[in-house]
């Protein structure tokens, strides 16, 4: 039965919204919920493998204990989910007045009241917790979204792309002169959760992910702390995704002058993800950014020979980054906005 067909039969701004439990026993839901994540999934990257219900259940479960989540659905008589939202509330002394959202509407049921109705229910939590502030992306794979947050009077606060690099296309002249360490310095490598003994230097280098450009997002410098790292390490690992880290240690001092990390879904082989590269003010310019990409990159296509891209997201005007990764061979693979969203504001236009 087509979309009209069922909209002839069903009032659709009638069906009645359900809050989804992240804890749910029900068999029933916890598969109507992945079905429809599904297909939202194969409308974004038709060409990726989908995320396998074990996988997503497990992430689900396994949300660090300093965020508090709320879902919202609405399905149709027969069970099938036709549209989402939720929001992601922070529990951290910085950004408290903001919180993360997403609203979700099977292609064929968009533009017919649902995804307002769902957001009104994002704006009450909002409200109810004090956050002035909502914050979302959309993708060019999916028009919809922006159009979306021009309705509800959303700002776009900032440009990016999913860069992917192809590994068969990868200089390998280029790959092997990067590859050697700078004088100075000595690389040491992790594989899986942090070791206790360097745990604070690294929640000292994500302080550096608070100099990557912003643009014009309202939005507070984040204070990580080893805590918050070891809940996100649990996280992946309860998911399966399997993380590696790559430092350089300056011989003189015997500080961590800089990391990068990569992540590996084995649901998803073929693809993977870059993480943080951070490298202190002190240490830039000596090639170690450079080393650290290149380095990860040789030992990922001599022990991972599955992995044919990986992709990383970028602001577009965080230059330092981009021109790296343009030599490398990254290209522009999806682009996206971070949107932001005015509470009273919504309110006013949503009503």
């Amino acid at each position: 039965m087509s979309s009209s067909e069922i909209s002839s039969e069903i009032d659709l701004v009638t069906l009645p919204i359900h809050s989804f439990d992240i804890k749910s026993e029900d068999e029933t839901l916890l598969r109507a919920s992945h079905d429809f994540q599904t297909l939202l999934e194969q409308e974004r990257a038709p060409e990726d493998p989908t995320t396998r219900y074990e996988q997503r259940l497990a992430s689900l479960r396994s949300i660090p204990s300093f965020v508090d989540v709320y879902i919202w659905h609405i399905s149709l008589p027969d069970g099938r989910i036709i549209a989402e939202a939720d929001i992601a509330l922070l529990k951290m002394e910085e950004n408290a007045h903001m919180g993360q959202f997403q609203v979700s509407v099977l292609p064929e049921f968009r533009c017919q009241g649902l995804g307002k109705r769902l957001f009104r229910q994002v704006l009450a939590i909002a409200e109810q917790n004090d956050r002035r502030l909502l914050i979302t992306g959309s993708s060019d794979r999916v028009p919809a979204g922006a159009e979306f947050m021009h309705f509800i009077g959303a700002k776009p606060g900032m440009e990016s792309h999913v860069n992917q690099l192809t590994l068969a296309e990868i200089d390998p002249e280029l790959l092997s002169r990067w590859s050697e360490i700078p004088e100075g310095f000595t690389p040491g490598w992790w594989e899986g959760a942090y070791p206790e003994s360097d745990i604070e230097e690294i929640v000292e280098l994500n302080e550096l992910m608070n100099q990557v450009p912003r643009g014009d997002l309202d939005v507070e410098d984040f204070h990580w702390t080893a805590e918050h790292l070891r809940q996100q390490e649990k996280s992946h690992a309860a998911v399966g995704i399997q993380r590696w880290s790559l430092y350089v240690r300056h011989n003189e001092s015997g500080k961590i002058a800089g990391y990068t990390e990569v992540f590996w879904n084995p649901n998803k082989p073929m693809n993977l993800g870059q993480g943080i590269t951070a490298v202190w003010p002190q240490y830039r310019g000596s090639g170690i950014g450079r080393f650290l990409k290149a380095a990860m990159l040789t030992r990922v296509r001599q022990e991972r020979p599955e992995v044919l891209r990986v992709r990383t997201d970028n602001a577009d005007m965080n230059a330092p980054m981009l021109k790296i990764n343009t030599e490398l061979g990254f290209k522009p693979y999806i682009a996206e906005t971070v949107w932001q969203v005015d509470v009273p504001e919504a309110r006013k236009i949503i009503g």
